[in-house]
């Protein structure tokens, strides 16, 4: 994810903007990778939570994306192994 290189980089602030598009973007996906994602990017936030205007916003609404979207995905893993059977 592009918001993992530029908080690597520094760019706190293009991070954050990327990542509320992203989340956005995104809104009724819940698969695995995607998750995966929203996790790292919401670890590396971690240290600038207190340090940087806006990101506890992000890290919130990020937080908020993380538990919704789990319960899709899990949904979504029930209805596939219900349809099977």
């Amino acid at each position: 994810m592009l918001a993992v290189a530029l908080l690597g980089q520094g760019r706190v602030d293009q991070a954050c903007a990327l990542v509320d598009e992203a989340l956005e973007a995104t809104t009724n996906l819940g698969s695995a990778l995607l998750l995966e994602h929203l996790h790292h990017v919401n670890v590396l936030l971690g240290p600038h939570l207190h340090r940087v205007t806006g990101v506890s916003d992000t890290a919130a609404r990020l937080s908020e994306a993380i538990r919704d979207r789990t319960w899709i995905a899990t949904a979504a893993v029930v209805h596939e192994v219900s349809a099977t059977s």
